[in-house]
């Protein structure tokens, strides 16, 4: 048998060794641990000032006035808002188009579903729409775009965002000029063009006509003997709207706008000569890039020429936060 101290020096020199195994086994994750340094630091020298090309995912959610005909994409979205008659169905071809990697918006005005009153100021719904956007997007840039009256509130969510200090992409689609519309809409011409367009919306019954002078005279001959068809009475709410619309467009007074703009007019212009129609607009905005595209005022969106616009549109869209 053993003495005692031969058992406890056998066990002492396990423990040495098992000690030594350790020490080398430490060594070596120590070395392992600076190699994976020295290799992490040449990768951040690598990669050092390179930017992703995308950096945010944007989804977009529906709202009483936010319309998401395309909802998600990595690339900026764009906001395009509604005509006088508040309907945004007509920018479903410009979207498909546009929305490509990209949320496509329509804003669509107060009052047109829910119990909200029509705002009647392009100010007032130019604050509406920029505070429900930043909701979504809190932070530029934007890109702000619109057809027909909608150009005038665009405009003016680009000036507030401008004034904010934020980056903006604006298009203005064969917007007139406020100076231009009020002239026109005082004209028979005018007049007779309104009658039209909204009977071919709307369908009246009834309407006594009395040789109005102006579209405020051709409102209350509406309201005071027309009916909506049976079938149509869904469209009261945007009879309401595009009566608070037209008191915005008429009254809106434009100011100077110091960046740039574009502006795609119809080859067949509603308001004066091909010419004369971008003036006003040039004399407000600072750079202001023109662009005519083929068809008239409503079929600028249609058929093969929507193609045209969507292309003379896309270059100047920003894409991601990075390009500001």
């Amino acid at each position: 048998m053993k003495p005692q101290h031969d058992f406890e020096e056998e066990r002492l020199v396990r423990l040495l060794g098992k000690l030594s195994a350790i020490s080398t086994q430490a060594e070596t994750l120590v070395s392992q641990m600076d190699e994976l340094r020295r290799e992490i630091r040449t990768l951040e020298t690598q990669i050092d000032g390179v930017q992703p090309v995308f950096s945010t995912h944007y989804t977009i959610r529906p709202t009483s006035i936010l319309v998401p005909i395309v909802a998600e994409g990595a690339k900026l979205p764009v906001y395009c808002v509604h005509p006088i008659e508040g309907g945004v169905v007509i920018y479903r071809e410009l979207a498909k188009l546009l929305g490509r990697d990209r949320p496509f918006v329509a804003v669509q005005p107060v009052g047109i579903v829910g119990n909200e009153r029509p705002l009647d100021s392009v100010a007032a719904m130019a604050e509406r729409y920029r505070r429900e956007i930043e909701q979504q997007q809190p932070a530029g840039p934007y890109n702000i775009m619109a057809w027909s009256m909608g150009g005038l509130i665009a405009f003016e969510m680009a000036q507030r965002w401008r004034a904010s200090s934020e980056q903006v992409s604006l298009c203005l689609i064969d917007t007139a000029h406020p100076d231009f519309w009020r002239e026109h809409f005082r004209t028979g011409k005018g007049v007779r063009d309104f009658i039209a367009g909204a009977t071919e919306i709307f369908e009246f019954d009834d309407v006594q006509w009395a040789n109005e002078r102006n579209v405020e005279e051709v409102f209350a001959a509406i309201d005071r003997h027309g009916r909506l068809k049976p079938g149509r009475q869904h469209l009261k709410r945007s009879w309401e709207v595009l009566k608070a619309n037209n008191r915005a467009g008429i009254t809106y007074q434009t100011s100077s706008y110091s960046d740039r703009a574009v502006f795609i007019q119809a080859s067949e212009p509603t308001f004066g000569r091909p010419e004369e129609y971008a003036q006003p607009w040039h004399d407000d905005i600072q750079s202001l890039v023109r662009y005519v595209a083929p068809g008239d005022h409503r079929s600028i969106l249609q058929g093969s020429n929507v193609a045209v616009v969507a292309e003379q549109i896309e270059p100047f869209l920003l894409n991601t936060p990075e390009e500001s």
